[in-house]
């Protein structure tokens, strides 16, 4: 059944990540790959290097799913703009591309998604007026204000921020 393409199709129709359950020739077959990723981004992570490789496809993945960008290549984890695609999309998507950790328009869009994403930050950014201001605004990540440096903590906009957000 594991072979058996009709199957595979039904299943991946059903649910992309049945996809992990298909023979290796059908995880090269480009027709239930794309049905697979339209049902589910994180698919990916079961295609064939392929198309974990094919920059236009992965574009396209992490912009809807920024958490799959684990599942592209190495060499596609590398491209700024395939990483900020993925950072728009999820914050948490940092946590997978540490070599962009210091990178300035990364953090910044990860943060606007998700305050949480400076936990995967570069410490220079726990001193970025900018980059805590963000964080700060957001009620799920407020409390990362204790990550901010001695001089931001006492920093008059990153307080009122933080008591705008937290007052309503």
């Amino acid at each position: 059944y594991r072979s058996d393409r009709e199957i595979a199709m039904e299943a991946v129709i059903m649910d992309g990540l049945l996809l992990e359950y298909v023979s290796e020739d059908l995880k090269s077959d480009d027709e239930i790959v794309m049905i697979a990723l339209k049902s589910n981004p994180m698919a990916l992570g079961f295609s064939s290097n392929k198309f974990k490789d094919d920059e236009k496809l992965v574009l396209d993945v992490v912009s809807r799913c920024g958490d799959a960008i684990r599942f592209a290549s190495p060499r596609l984890r590398h491209d700024k703009d395939i990483v900020l695609a993925a950072a728009r999309n999820d914050g948490r998507a940092l946590s997978y591309v540490p070599n962009f950790s210091d990178d300035r328009d990364v953090v910044i869009e990860a943060i606007k998604q998700d305050g949480r994403a400076l936990l995967y930050a570069d410490e220079k950014f726990f001193s970025n007026k900018e980059a805590m201001l963000e964080v700060v605004r957001m009620p799920q990540s407020a409390y990362l204000i204790a990550f901010a440096s001695d001089e931001l903590k006492d920093d008059i906009d990153i307080i009122k921020a933080a008591y705008n957000v937290n007052k309503s």
